[in-house]
């Protein structure tokens, strides 16, 4: 009995096994993905070897050092010219690339041919020239390479040399420096407002170079005056009073005013001539003064000696001769004292208002 049941039992769990294995599902079907196509990496780029390195003579000319030269013409004399010269030489350093300036002797070149070949004979790349004639300043700028038009500016050329210099460089800076140049103006004024071109200044500026209008007022009064910058050096000026008037001095001005000053209150030196004229002259009339009483003397002894004569019968007595002897000495020691005295007051006279 014990057995069936034991049978029937594994029976039973082996029936329930397979219904199990009859129940479970089937695996879905495997569906197939859609391909992907994934970007491969970019390839490097093919390498070129580097360019040589050219020498410096192949290099552009605009790469290169400028040598330019510098020539002044025109009605000016050589004091004047040459100062010019300097001035236009200072701008020419200021010019991309350029090394220092070449006097050229331009003075008797009227045309771009004549300062080219000039310009070519000094292996200069440039000239920059200035003329000055008729009232007019030119300034011209030639590139002897021929890659760039000849450029020329011009004005009205002012007479202050000072200012014809300020206004020669800034026509050069117009054709040779695009960024500009500039000088510096100190103005001793304390206490009074500055302006310059009609905008406020400062007793230090830095401004581009020509001629600019400066006015300072202290008070009610006001000094006006043209101050002509140039990019060598500051222009100094100074506030001063003269003659009730207030002015805008550089130090040459101040110190030549000076001396005027000085010369006009100190009197006036004595000469030695004036001196010895007026020594003469006293000399010679005192002279004259005893040359008269010597005339005088001489004829009263005459008048003695002609009485005696009539009084003794047309005949002179000793004393008589005495008398006409003296009386004619007397005449002729009044006129060599007339004569000198004469002379003597002439020429102290000559001396003293002449010389």
């Amino acid at each position: 009995m014990t057995r069936f049941l034991a049978a029937a039992a594994l029976a039973l769990l082996a029936f329930d096994a397979l219904g199990a294995e009859k129940k479970k599902p089937a695996p879905p079907p495997e569906v197939p993905l859609p391909p992907v196509e994934l970007p491969l990496p970019p390839l490097p780029p093919e390498q070129k070897p580097a360019p040589p390195v050219k020498a410096p003579d192949t290099l552009p000319p605009l790469a290169r050092a400028v040598r330019i030269g510098v020539g002044v013409a025109g009605d000016l004399d050589p004091v004047a010219a040459g100062r010019l010269a300097a001035s236009l030489r200072s701008i020419a350093a200021l010019a991309p690339l350029a090394r220092e300036p070449v006097t050229l002797a331009a003075d008797r070149c009227e045309a771009d041919a004549c300062l080219s070949t000039l310009g070519a004979a000094q292996q200069v790349d440039q000239v920059l020239f200035a003329r000055v004639s008729g009232g007019v300043l030119a300034v011209r700028a030639l590139d002897l390479s021929g890659a760039k038009p000849p450029g020329e500016a011009r004005q009205s050329a002012p007479s202050d040399p000072a200012e014809l210099r300020a206004a020669a460089e800034a026509l050069a800076c117009k054709l040779l420096v695009p960024p500009g140049c500039t000088g510096e103006a100190q103005i001793d004024a304390a206490g009074s407002s500055i302006e310059v071109d009609g905008k406020p200044g400062a007793p230090r500026l830095t401004l581009p170079v020509g001629v600019h209008a400066l006015v300072v007022r202290s008070g009610e009064s006001v000094a006006r005056r043209s101050v002509a910058i140039v990019h060598e050096g500051p222009v100094a000026l100074a506030l001063r009073r003269s003659e009730g008037q207030l002015a805008l001095l550089t130090p040459e001005e101040v110190a030549q005013r000076a001396v005027a000053s000085a010369e006009l209150a100190a009197p006036p030196p004595r000469r030695w001539t004036r001196t010895a004229g007026y020594v003469a002259a006293g000399v010679g009339i005192v002279a004259t003064g005893i040359a008269v009483a010597e005339g005088i003397h001489s004829r009263s002894k005459l008048d003695q000696a002609e009485s005696g004569y009539r009084a003794n019968g047309n005949v002179y007595r000793p004393a008589d001769l005495s008398n006409l002897e003296s009386g004619n000495s007397a005449a002729r020691a009044a006129n060599v004292l007339f004569a000198a005295g004469g002379v003597l007051v002439a020429s102290g006279l000559l001396l003293a208002f002449a010389f």
